[in-house]
């Protein structure tokens, strides 16, 4: 699979150049995505990993089922049934017109970004749009460990 382009701007998620509207079905991240490498029931709502991506999402358990977040992780993420590391995320993000990757600096990234704020707890920035999207960007020793996007 080619390395995936994920595009953020103004709230609004695309992934290689297919607009995905948050919360999304399962079912569009899968056409998008390929299938899925498991899933683990956890509380209110249902961990979804492409572990091969570098890719976590949460799925509502109950009503529509929809996935409310996905997470793109640079470093990776635990994959707790396997009991491993997963692969890191290798595609393009785009946050805002600025490219995000594991190596870059957030501070820097957070100047050329309009609206963005400094997180209270844990050192990191997240933008909240007026459509009630949040984008949260994980930091880890100055550069950017994931990048959530986050519509409940």
């Amino acid at each position: 699979m080619e390395p995936i382009k994920v595009d953020i701007s103004k709230g609004k998620l695309t992934l290689n150049g297919t607009s995905v509207s948050m919360p999304t079905d399962l079912a569009a991240l899968e056409k998008i995505l390929g299938k899925l490498t498991r899933t683990r029931e956890s509380g209110f709502n249902r961990n979804v990993y492409w572990t091969d991506l570098g890719i976590d999402c949460l799925q509502e358990k109950t009503g529509r089922q929809a996935i409310v977040q996905i997470a793109f992780n640079f470093e990776g993420f635990y994959d707790f049934d396997d009991g491993k590391w997963s692969k890191p995320f290798t595609g393009t993000v785009i946050l805002e017109g600025q490219p995000a990757s594991k190596t870059t600096d957030a501070d820097e990234l957070s100047s050329k970004i309009p609206n963005i704020k400094k997180a209270d707890m844990g050192g990191g920035f997240y933008v909240k749009y007026e459509d009630s999207t949040f984008v949260n960007l994980s930091v880890s020793l100055k550069n950017v460990k994931s990048i959530t996007v986050y519509r409940p």
